[in-house]
């Protein structure tokens, strides 16, 4: 059966199938009419403005919700706030947009040439869109009311009186509200500028993620080995995840829509310092979108774009306990297995070092002197390659880590191994101890690691039991 993370994703999928080709036949059919609507006309589009986007230096909003000028940064390829109303957060990606449909901007025809009443256009008060370019030329648009039917915008040049018709998408974005201006990114940054991820559901931390050198260590609930992968998927849907809108802002929408018990509360922290906590609220089964707050904003996100809040936390990570791929690496491997106290002693050939020479020791535990078959033959050699594999290649299945248990006394070990490695900077000592009939603690170098593993990792097809009771003869005289 699916579980509840693969049956959100799917569905989310299938929703957002279906909106983008109804989004592409709409937009297609649009066109269409569009060009219809033109040719039955004769209408013919005029250019309003030419420059090159990339000379834009500042550009300024005035609409119903205020002022809003912002000044481009080419050092750094962003946005500033030029004035004090710029009190938010804002969205480079929709300032590029408006500047570049500035930069080509053109109308879908003239309504008329000589406007007496601005009024009956919306253009007496109208939105003011202003770009002054890096060589100081300035360009300025005015945009009034939509068209009776909905199709097109009136707008005009400043101290002029021909009105124009402008494509309703493009005036929409020109006229951005303040809520449009916002970033709705939860952190908009480079992977390698991500320090830390922390994420909490129903009560309880799933990962905690902190910036290494290479890539991001496991910290919580338990320090282990990331699936590189894995890890990678959630980290990259986590700087990416924008909201579709903004819902409601105030002092007192936190408990207004219930986050005061959360879902989820995911906190990401960037290098540079900049840090964002979103609470979230579970998600609608209807329209498959989940709520989120911060910065006293209430977001709507797609289900799909924050899929990561579903994670488990087993699929974040490498579940082999202990993976040493080379046998050159290792000088000794000393186990405590059905009774035996055994050591394989690995050296390189004397004559070819890319062969590795094989000594066998054993002995009952607790008793007596080792009995030694000093050098393996080929076949020998065959077999005990396949109990290395076995020893080092279990997979833990449950993550515990909130185990109050003394495990020193009146626990039964059922497998201990001892792994001296060759010029390595830490050996390592890794031990099962019985939980149940079926599961066992995973104990690394004297410690509990927060993981247990399954008796059947010991019984599949070439694991230890297997393996050692095909061997046993040969090996045990």
């Amino acid at each position: 059966m699916l579980n509840k993370k693969k049956l959100i994703i799917l569905m989310s999928i299938l929703v957002g199938v279906f909106v983008i080709l109804l989004a592409l036949y709409l937009f297609v059919d649009k066109e269409q009419n569009k060009k219809d609507y033109k040719a039955n006309l004769g209408v013919m589009t005029t250019q309003i403005f030419s420059f090159d986007p990339l000379t834009t230096n500042n550009l300024t909003i005035t609409n119903t919700d205020g002022v809003f000028s912002f000044q481009y940064n080419f050092d750094g390829n962003n946005w500033s706030p030029l004035l004090s109303s710029v009190d938010f957060e804002h969205n480079d990606y929709i300032l590029n947009q408006i500047a570049y449909n500035l930069s080509n901007l053109s109308s879908l025809g003239t309504v008329t040439e000589n406007a007496e009443d601005l009024s009956a256009y919306g253009l007496d008060n109208p939105y003011k869109i202003e770009t002054t370019l890096t060589d100081g030329k300035v360009f300025t648009l005015l945009l009034g009311n939509i068209s009776p039917a909905n199709d097109f915008y009136y707008g005009m040049l400043p101290n002029a009186k021909i009105i124009y018709k402008f494509d309703v998408i493009i005036a929409q974005l020109l006229i951005a509200s303040k809520n449009e201006l916002k970033n709705v990114y939860i952190m908009d940054t480079d992977l390698k500028q991500i320090d830390y991820l922390h994420l909490e559901r129903d009560g309880k931390t799933i990962f905690e993620m902190k910036a290494n050198d290479t890539f991001f260590d496991f910290i919580a609930p338990i320090r282990w080995k990331l699936d590189f992968t894995e890890a990678s998927n959630v980290l990259n849907a986590a700087i990416r995840s924008q909201a579709l809108q903004i819902v409601a802002e105030g002092d007192n929408v936190f408990s207004e829509y219930g986050f005061d018990k959360p879902f989820a509360i995911f906190t990401i922290k960037s290098k540079d310092g900049k840090e964002r906590t979103v609470t979230f609220i579970n998600y609608n089964p209807v329209t498959l979108n989940i709520y989120g707050y911060y910065d006293n904003m209430v977001l709507e996100f797609y289900t799909g774009d924050v899929d990561y809040l579903w994670e488990d936390t087993l699929e974040l990570l490498d579940t082999v306990v202990y993976e040493e791929t080379y046998m050159k690496d290792v000088d000794t491997l000393t186990f405590e297995y059905d009774g035996v106290d055994a050591i394989l002693d690995i050296t390189p050939n004397a004559v070819n070092n890319a062969n590795l020479d094989l000594s066998w020791k054993y002995k009952n535990i607790n008793d007596g002197e080792y009995t030694e078959i000093p050098i393996l033959t080929s076949e020998q050699r065959d077999v005990m390659y396949k109990l290395y594999i076995a020893l080092l290649s279990v997979e833990f299945s449950t993550i515990d880590p909130d185990v109050p248990i003394d495990f020193v006394g009146f626990r039964d070990s059922y497998l201990k191994i001892s792994l001296k490695r060759n010029n390595a900077p830490y050996n390592v000592d890794i031990e099962y101890i019985r939980k149940d009939d079926t599961n066992f603690y995973v104990i690394i170098d004297g410690k509990y690691s927060g993981v247990t593993a399954r008796l059947k990792e010991f019984e599949q097809t070439d694991r230890l039991i297997p393996v050692w009771n095909s061997m046993k003869s040969d090996f045990l005289k």
